[in-house]
């Protein structure tokens, strides 16, 4: 009894529309019985219309219980040509079944005890013919509506599992960016403030300082899938400082980030490497001062962040092709529907690379972080 009612209790709404499809045969049986009676000029009798319906949707409800353990166990079988078959075999011994059911109940509570087998027999084939329809029909309904129910309760199961093992795999791409992004920069940086310890022990005091942030920002986004765009720029910032020591006054760095654009939400650890393939690929291949610009603007839903350079471009180097890059694009199109990243050429004569993602903020619940 309790297995029942927490069965009740899990599938409640399943259970308001059966109740409710349930009695809106009933009184669709009732009314049509009555209409009838009525065009015939006949006398109804309302409370033989009633037990009738009640018996005729009563069996129905008897049997569906039955029908569901049927159904939930043909579920699992592998052959669909056998499950169809005996289905079919079911909706056909429905029939007599339901017919002899419906009529001995009837005979039974309704009709006085002057009838015997022989004549409740000979009503079957009339039974039969007039409700015929209805047990076969009610079945096929029942089969139809559980395995529509179980197969869109597989749908939204590997649903839910794509979106987990999407969410999983964005995750572990994050963690290969980190692990891409950290040895070549930390061993760089440790040769750099080894070189210059005794030369400049201000600047090296103050690379060390920039690598402990720089370190303690990638730490605490360890499991960070998005973080607000002014996040984004100081984790940048600290990068491209450590790097404006090795280049000196040959890296001039540009923004141009709207006011608005600043609490957007971007994917941790976008910029930097962007940066980084610009720093890399573009700057530090010409002799010539090096310029890097960072944009970021609200287009309508929109944000669209670009980070371009005056280095050789897309054609003069491979910056266009990288791990870094294709790393990204994939995140792009893991964490969101509609993005575009495109490698374009920049009006300062290197390499652009445009973003675009929708807006969201903290304060809406659209995008969230995956932990």
């Amino acid at each position: 009894m309790n297995s029942l009612y927490s069965k009740i209790k899990q599938e409640k709404l399943i259970v308001a529309i059966a109740l409710t499809v349930w009695l809106f045969l009933v009184l669709t049986t009732i009314s049509k019985s009555y209409a009838y009676f009525i065009r015939n000029n006949e006398v109804p009798d309302l409370n033989f219309l009633v037990v009738r319906a009640l018996f005729i949707w009563g069996v129905i409800a008897l049997f569906t219980p039955v029908w569901i353990k049927l159904a939930r166990k043909l579920f699992q079988h592998d052959s669909t040509v056998l499950t169809f078959g005996i289905h079919i075999i079911m909706s056909i011994l429905i029939v007599p079944v339901y017919s002899v059911t419906y009529r001995l109940l009837m005979l039974v509570l309704w009709y006085d005890n002057s009838w015997n087998l022989e004549s409740m027999m000979a009503s079957i084939p009339t039974v039969m013919v007039s409700y015929g329809i209805v047990g076969p029909l009610s079945y096929w309904l029942t089969i139809g509506s559980y395995y529509l129910k179980k197969y869109y309760d597989q749908y939204k199961e590997r649903q839910l599992r794509n979106m987990e093992m999407q969410a999983e795999l964005a995750s572990i791409r994050l963690h290969v960016l980190k692990v891409q992004l950290h040895p070549h920069f930390l061993f760089n940086t440790l040769h750099n403030i080894n070189s210059l310890i005794y030369e400049a022990p201000e600047i090296a005091r103050r690379l060390l300082n920039l690598l402990k942030r720089f370190l303690q920002i990638s730490i605490k986004r360890v499991n960070k899938q998005l973080v607000p765009l002014m996040d984004e720029l100081e984790f940048t910032g600290t990068y491209l400082a450590i790097e404006k020591t090795r280049f000196s006054d040959r890296l001039t760095i540009n923004t141009d980030i709207e006011e608005d654009t600043i609490n957007a939400l971007v994917p941790s650890f976008l910029l930097q490497p962007l940066v980084e393939n610009a720093v890399k690929h573009g700057i530090s291949k010409k002799m010539q001062p090096g310029i890097l610009r960072i944009t970021s603007k609200k287009s309508g839903e929109y944000l669209n962040l670009s980070v371009e350079d005056n280095g050789p471009g897309i054609n003069g180097t491979s910056n266009g092709s990288g791990i870094g890059l294709e790393n990204i694009r994939q995140r792009l199109n893991q964490l969101f529907t509609e993005n575009s990243f495109e490698l374009l050429r920049s009006e300062l004569g290197g390499l652009k690379v445009e973003i675009r993602i929708p807006f969201t903020t903290k304060k809406q619940t659209a995008v969230a972080n995956h932990g």
